[in-house]
């Protein structure tokens, strides 16, 4: 039934006045702070995947998503030197980062303070296209009610305020999952060629921009088997099929146009070119990245880094022969198949941070843990209102039928996705949820509204608009740190500091607020323990030393041997990704009186003497505490 007009200008002017302020809020944050540990290697691939259709950097990353990031970023704002040997070598899989912080932070003529700017504004605009599909599609499924909850909840959510100006693909990969459940649920009423076209443009585009992208065609296939094998008749291209087994036919039939669609898509998506570069001599080593999958599966199972014999006697995993023999036939763009081994190495052994602990592997219950302290409240609380009335209402809810099938395929989705993150060892952010994310907020809305307009109305909606000041109220004084967001619950981001690291608090976009302390304190004595990829030289950080395990490109490393302060990265103060010895000691300044927390919440000052008592370590570059 279409609204009238007055309620079609009130939901108008409330989802836009909602996305005006999350385009507000999410870019100017980002231009308060510095790259994250990962976007000088995204921008950089970014740039030389677009302007010079080179795919040898990050590979890990399908760059789908790269050339949406680029579109304000002109072909000379980053210069490129063929003959650099470390960009000769970042087709073997390493150094990649050495070369992206150098060629943005470090060669003349660059601005990569501009570039990463620049780039991080075409991903907000990413983010409004999101919450646009997501508003205009629960507006069809349930009204202005939902849509407007659905824009409430998405533009004053920290995690996507934060990663929606982050050059990143999570943000990508949640508006792929939104086509696909979009196209799933249109097909579960009937199969039509527009609908099996999304779900193979969705499949095929998340594949092509992260490769847990491998899990789109297990949730249509799930959706739509499911739905054969229910008794009621389906429509296939305008036929109506009566029997079980024509259903299984019609999917069959729709699984091989969406392989195949899918497959073009990959292959689009690398400019229908096998080789990573324009010059066909540059090739990527396959064999290297393979034999590290073994090499990090026996480290996994033997806790230690295995000996070279050690590794040579483990036969390679099935899926990296399989992908060597894919390469071998050149039946895959080798830039994907590259990284793919190298996604398949990172998830055989990686180091994660939990509860204060630090560990190589993963906790089952982690991501459910990350979405409870890293959801504003007010979103907690709505999220379990809806799931109450859900369960003690449904029958009053009175919902569309395309409403219903709309939250089972989000049921289907979310448990599948959510399934997959909780067996995976790689936990190290809340931002891996963001495809799901969306989809919870949209079942929120639309079972929230249901109730608002059947079930008690009048306190329904006094508990929806109590709720959606209270979420504008905590996004509002979280700005500009999304990124490290806790709810008060967690403690905040002091109390976060002592559950989640990594993405969800230091991802080493303080350093604009470090530069701000170095002004006003410019005769101390600065100790630098800096996690990031970004270089503090370019964001005013300067007369620093180098702590070890700080910054990978800046001033040789040394101790601290006289009075100063110590400005400690809270990742690296967690004890995350370093060696024993320093994880020793850096965690022991936890310890220690705490002479300031920087504004941003990720960088802690300490004064460096009189220091503790220093543990028995042998004094090296590599491994000597402060």
């Amino acid at each position: 039934m279409p609204l009238k007009a007055p309620r079609v200008i009130v939901t108008l002017l409330s989802c836009g006045t909602a996305i005006a302020l999350f385009i507000s809020l999410s870019y100017s944050a980002a231009l308060r702070k510095s790259a994250t540990l990962d976007e000088p290697l995204h921008v950089a691939s970014a740039f030389a995947a677009t302007h010079l259709r080179d795919y040898r950097l990050d590979a890990e990353n399908p760059p789908l998503w790269k050339y949406w990031s680029m579109l304000a970023v002109n072909g000379d704002a980053v210069r490129v030197d063929a003959n650099d040997p470390v960009w000769q070598r970042a087709t073997h899989g390493g150094e990649g980062q050495v070369f992206a912080t150098r060629a943005l932070y470090q060669t003349p003529g660059t601005d990569g303070r501009a570039v990463v700017d620049a780039a991080r504004g075409a991903m907000v605009v990413l983010g409004v296209i999101v919450l646009i599909a997501a508003a205009a599609w629960t507006y069809r499924l349930a009204g202005a009610a939902a849509a407007i909850g659905t824009c409430v909840l998405l533009a004053f959510d920290p995690t996507l305020l934060a990663h929606s100006a982050v050059v990143k693909n999570d943000v990508a990969m949640s508006l792929a999952m939104l086509l696909l459940v979009v196209a799933l649920t249109s097909a579960a009423a009937a199969l039509k060629p527009w609908n099996v076209a999304l779900i193979a443009l969705a499949c095929g585009g998340a594949m092509s921009i992260k490769f847990s992208g491998l899990l789109w065609p297990i949730i249509a296939a799930t959706v739509l088997i499911a739905r054969a094998v229910l008794p009621q008749p389906w429509t296939f291209v305008g036929r109506r099929l009566t029997s079980r087994l024509q259903r299984l036919a019609a999917v069959a039939a729709v699984g091989v146009a969406v392989a195949a669609i899918s497959y073009a898509t990959i292959w689009a998506t690398y400019g229908f070119r096998y080789g990573v570069a324009p010059d066909p001599a540059v090739q990527m080593d396959l064999t290297r990245r393979a034999a590290d999958i073994a090499r990090q599966e026996l480290a996994a199972r033997l806790g230690r880094d295995p000996t070279p014999d050690e590794t040579a006697a483990r036969p390679l995993p099935v899926s990296a022969r399989a992908v060597l023999a894919i390469d071998r036939h050149r039946l895959m763009p080798q830039a994907w198949s590259a990284g793919f081994l190298g996604v398949r190495a990172a998830m055989a052994r990686h180091q994660n941070y939990l509860f204060g602990q630090v560990k190589w592997g993963g906790w089952w219950y982690y991501f459910p843990v990350a979405l409870a302290v890293k959801t504003p409240l007010a979103t907690l609380a709505a999220i379990a209102i809806a799931a109450v009335l859900a369960i003690r209402f449904h029958g009053r809810l009175n919902l569309a039928d395309r409403a219903r099938r709309a939250l089972a395929v989000i049921a289907v989705a979310i448990v599948i996705y959510l399934g997959s993150a909780t067996t995976q060892d790689i936990n190290h952010g809340v931002r891996h949820l963001l495809p799901i994310i969306v989809l919870l907020f949209i079942a929120t809305a639309i079972v929230l509204s249901a109730a608002a307009a059947r079930v008690r109305p009048r306190a329904s909606r006094i508990v929806a608009a109590v709720l959606g000041v209270a979420l504008a109220a905590e996004s509002l004084v979280a700005f500009p740190n999304y990124l490290p967001f806790f709810n008060l619950a967690a403690g905040g981001t002091r109390g976060g500091f002592h559950i989640l690291g990594d993405s969800n608090l230091d991802w080493g976009q303080d350093l604009p607020e470090l530069a701000a302390w170095r002004r006003a304190n410019p005769h101390v004595r600065l100790y630098l323990c800096y996690y990031g990829a970004a270089d503090p030289a370019a964001h005013g950080v300067v007369d620093y030393i180098n702590l070890p395990g700080g910054f990978f490109l800046g001033p040789p490393s040394e101790n601290v041997t006289t009075p100063g302060v110590i400005a400690m990265s809270a990742t690296r103060l967690q004890g995350l990704y370093m060696s024993d010895d320093l994880r020793a000691a850096y965690t022991r300044l936890q310890n220690w009186p705490v002479k300031e927390v920087l504004p941003g919440g990720t960088i802690y000052l300490f004064d460096s003497a009189p220091p503790p008592e220093q543990p028995t370590t042998t004094r090296t570059a590599a491994s000597t505490p402060p």
